[in-house]
């Protein structure tokens, strides 16, 4: 809580004890209390002019971090089938190219299929 300066001045107070006691009442915190409970009390029955409303965040549970760890997993493994998937074809077209060379040269052709 920040303090906020604030004075009071008591005009034509005289012999009056009323500015002692009212320093009395902020030197005691007092004042603060009554302050506090004030300003608590002036929205307490208020009805609001525009209901706010707030959406529920999700936090992450268990559920939702094991479909996340299957998700990357099969990522993983799926790319892992395209890759070889590539790989294989490239070698099979390799393999036509070298049996294709053999046979223009006239070589003896071994199938290797």
């Amino acid at each position: 809580m920040k303090p906020v300066p604030f004075g009071v001045k008591f005009m034509f107070g005289g012999k009056s004890k009323m500015p002692r006691y009212f320093k009395f009442l902020i030197e005691s915190g007092i004042w603060g209390k009554l302050e506090i409970m004030r300003v608590q009390g002036v929205n307490r029955d208020r009805k609001p002019a525009i209901s706010m409303v707030t959406d529920e965040i999700t936090i992450m549970g268990m559920r939702s971090g094991i479909a996340t760890i299957f998700v990357l997993c099969g990522v993983i493994i799926l790319g892992g089938i395209v890759v070889a998937g590539l790989e294989f074809s490239l070698l099979k077209i390799e393999i036509f190219c070298i049996i294709f060379q053999k046979h223009l040269r006239g070589g003896k052709v071994v199938d290797m299929t």
